[in-house]
């Protein structure tokens, strides 16, 4: 590749050069259009080191401020019912949920759906195993003062279609007057 701005990374106007055949001589030349920018892009692996220190850093973050008592709203984006896409209001003392509600609704999310109720940490763990699995796309943002997702997106493989998810968390404040579960 022959940059044309003189940097290490490609960008449009860049020229790409294939060599090859009996001699390894230049073959082809192309000047790379933005669309093949964004194509090669598209093809890279996520640098997983560098998401684990990110994860380790923000999850440091969060453990020094976590509160004992928060409520947030979680909402997934997946290829599933449209009754699993609708947000949660979750509340959660000492690291367990202690109560989840559909929204608008209102209602209490069932015991069959429970495990969808996520605690902060359990998001921490969402993004952990995409880096530990290797995800083909990992793309997280997080909250600045907590350190928390705020919004998680993992594409396990780019080949198979519709397995995508995405997680956004909103809404969250440090809650209280909700009692312990007994």
């Amino acid at each position: 590749m022959l940059h044309q701005d003189r940097s290490s990374t490609l960008s449009a106007g860049d020229i790409a050069v294939l060599s090859g055949g009996i001699t390894g001589g230049e073959i082809s030349r192309r000047t790379l259009s933005t669309s093949d920018i964004l194509t090669l892009n598209a093809n890279l692996k996520p640098d997983y080191g560098s998401l684990a220190q990110q994860l380790l850093a923000v999850e440091t973050q969060w453990r020094q401020k976590r509160p004992s008592h928060y409520a947030y709203t979680l909402q997934r984006s997946c290829f599933c019912t449209p009754e699993a896409r609708k947000p949660l209001e979750i509340r959660v003392f000492r690291n367990t949920v202690q109560q989840a509600t559909i929204l608008p609704d209102g209602k209490p999310l069932p015991k069959a759906r429970q495990a969808e109720a996520l605690t902060i940490d359990e998001l921490f763990d969402v993004v952990r195993r995409a880096i530990n699995n290797q995800a083909a796309s990992i793309d997280v943002t997080y909250d600045p003062l907590y350190g928390f997702p705020t919004t998680i997106f993992i594409d396990q493989d780019k080949m198979i279609a519709d397995e995508e998810i995405n997680y956004a968390a909103s809404n969250f404040k440090v809650a209280s007057g909700l009692k312990p579960k007994q």
